[in-house]
């Protein structure tokens, strides 16, 4: 009697840690730059909320120490592209959505130079000479960009090892935009020279 009850106790413990994440699909899937109620049941708060590629490489983070579905998430990343969410709890527990593309969109505002190839940009303001640096991961090719203003050069580098240089005017902007690849966090900076 004893063992049919800790049987029970435990078959019980087993279903409220199991979660399951819903796929997007349909009119309610994820659009680009719209915003998608990532809903899921089970588990245990608080939830890590990621997403990962067809490959199932990491791409970003959605969300992070979520207490409670549904979580609302701005699709970030191009039409056309194939992904899957992963819920993790408290426990370790993981919940796995289906494969699933993000559906066009007119609205392109949350996508940015280098978040249309899978990975994310940065930007700073600067009146003088200034560096920019950023590590992210994202998309399988990896640039960085830099300009410089303000009679003053400035230097392109790719992650290639690649650069030029070239003269501008009238501005006080430095502007980094750095992709990384799939397989891991990549660093690549841009420096405005004198």
């Amino acid at each position: 009697m004893k063992s049919a009850v800790a049987t029970l106790i435990l078959a019980a413990t087993a279903a409220t840690a199991q979660i399951t994440l819903n796929t997007p699909s349909g009119a309610t899937g994820a659009i680009q730059c719209e915003v998608y109620q990532v809903s899921w049941t089970g588990g245990t708060a608080p939830f890590d909320i990621r997403l990962n590629d067809a490959a199932n490489n990491f791409i970003e983070e959605v969300g992070s120490n979520v207490q409670s579905s549904p979580f609302q998430w701005t699709v970030n990343q191009p039409a056309g592209q194939a992904f899957a969410l992963v819920l993790l709890d408290s426990t370790g527990a993981t919940g796995l959505s289906g494969q699933f593309t993000i559906q066009g969109s007119s609205n392109t505002a949350c996508l940015s130079a280098s978040a249309s190839t899978g990975g994310s940009s940065t930007a700073a303001a600067a009146s003088g000479s200034s560096t920019g640096a950023a590590a992210t991961t994202g998309s399988a090719s990896a640039s960085a960009s830099g300009s410089k203003a303000a009679s003053g050069s400035s230097a392109a580098a790719s992650a290639t090892g690649s650069a030029a240089g070239s003269t501008s005017s009238n501005s006080a902007a430095i502007h980094n935009t750095v992709g990384a690849g799939l397989v891991g966090a990549f660093f690549a900076a841009a420096a405005a020279l004198f």
